[in-house]
Parts: structure tokens; sequence; C-alpha cells
């Protein structure tokens, strides 16, 4: 997203984006598991005993609560993927099976889990904010078909351009008939993004994080510090990641926030 938004940016007439972060409530714990048996056999081509096998792994399930020494009777669990199973994420990928080429007729898309973001770029604001609404219809009969809840209150619109004129523009973006709020720096998988793409704020918040860890000066000192090796492996394990994190999005920024980033690295590194 983050690379096409940027290409759109670059073109030229310069293209404006407008990005849709979708929430869901309760996503993984909704799923319909009749319909997600469906949808393996039918897409994942999964059939004969490792579908019964599926079959009889998500709908055997119940849970009951214990209070003092008192149990209650058993619950039936009649929709939902088992939490804390490393079949749950694979499971939901399966069953959303359908939406990335449903979204696509108008708009662009990215899924990370249950995180869904879509995108659409063009030179006229108006034609962007017309495809945007009837996608966002499109995705809410996807939705209804498989019992999931799209919450407006928890999505909201961004706007990206390099036009200062445009730089507070509002979408008007509706889903269900409610307004969908509007962010100026949206934070997307933990990248913060702003409206020019020129990463200053994920660059502010790096730093912040980084020096707010410190932990190198604590463990550091010439008579009873750590030794080399212990400091070197504890800036690796905790500072660098930080650093480094989201770099396929900052790397073009300015070069005099890459070198705000690279003096707080040969500080963390100095310790």
């Amino acid at each position: 997203m983050c690379q096409k938004i940027r290409d759109a940016q670059n073109n030229k007439p310069t293209n404006h984006s407008m990005a849709v972060f979708l929430g869901l409530s309760k996503a993984f714990d909704r799923v319909w598991k009749h319909k997600l048996i469906i949808e393996l056999h039918e897409y994942g081509r999964i059939n004969g005993r490792a579908l019964a096998w599926i079959h009889d792994f998500l709908g055997r399930r119940v849970i009951r609560v214990k209070y003092n020494n008192t149990l209650s009777d058993n619950c039936k669990i009649s929709q939902g993927v088992p939490q804390g199973s490393v079949l749950r994420p694979i499971f939901f990928a399966i069953y959303l099976t359908g939406i990335e080429e449903l979204l696509t007729r108008r708009c662009e898309v990215g899924i990370f889990a249950d995180d869904i973001v879509l995108w659409k770029s063009g030179a006229q604001v108006e034609e962007i904010e017309s495809d945007v609404n009837l996608v966002l219809g499109d995705l809410r009969e996807f939705a209804d078909h498989h019992k999931l809840i799209l919450n407006a209150n928890k999505s909201y619109v961004s706007f990206f351009t390099t036009n200062k004129k445009l730089y507070n523009y509002e979408p008007r973006v509706k889903f269900d008939g409610q307004n969908i709020s509007t962010v100026k720096h949206p934070k997307y998988l933990g990248v913060l993004l702003d409206p020019e793409f020129t990463c200053n704020k994920h660059i502010e918040s790096l730093i912040t994080k980084s020096r707010r860890l410190n932990i190198l000066k604590y463990i550091s000192g010439r008579d009873r510090g750590a030794n080399a090796e212990t400091l070197r492996t504890t800036y690796i394990a905790l500072i660098r990641p930080i650093l480094e994190y989201g770099l396929p999005v900052y790397f073009c920024a300015s070069d005099s926030n890459l070198q705000k980033l690279e003096r707080v690295r040969l500080a963390s590194s100095q310790d």
C-alpha cells in the first residue's frame, strides 16, 4: 500500500490517495463454522479425512465456568475459531476468500489477519470518494453474507496528497449510513503514516521509543557494568529492531530524518 500510494504521488500530474482502515468486531470469534467448512472444501481443496478432522476439531467445543467449587453446565460454542491454535489465522484467511476479488473491482486492498485496508488513487477527489463508497457498499454485503460485523466506529479514513491546499481535506466516506472519521496520521501495522509520506511522524516515534528504553545506560559502566558482548547483544535484541521497524516504508525519507535515526543508533551502540 505504502509503495503504491507513494508512486501515485510521484506521478505527473500528481495523484491523490484515499485509504480506509476497516475495523472488524470480534473477527475471529464470529467465523461461521459451516461457511468455513464449505470454503475449505471449495477453495482450499480439502476433503476426505482431513476435512472430517477439521469439522470435528471445530464442532466439538464447549466452555464452562468455575466459581469456587461450582462448575456451570457445558455451553456449546457455535461459532469462531479456537484461540491459541496455529490454524486460527489460516482458517480466517480462507474464510475471507473472495473479499479481495470483490474489493479490487474499483479499489486496491491489503489484508493482514483481521487488519483490512482498502485504498484508491486518482487525480479527481470526487471520483475517488465515489469508488470508495461503492466498494464499502459491496463490503457490507460480503460481511452480512459471512456474518461478520464491520464497525464504523473502529474504522477510519485517511487522505494522502502532496497538494498543500488539500492537506486538511476530510473525505466524505460513509458505511451503513454512518460517517467514517478522518485520521490525518493513521497507524497501520505499527507504522505511523502522514499525508505527504514524509515519514516524519514515524521516525519521531521510533526515536522516542528508543530513547525511552535507555536500558544500555543502566547496565553499562566501567567498574560494574556489563561487558561489551552483553551490551552488543542487548542493543541488537532490544534497540535495533525498534529503529529498523518499518524500514521499507521510511527508507526514502529525507536525509535529515535518516540522520536523526543514525545519531540515536550511534549513541545507543556506543553506550
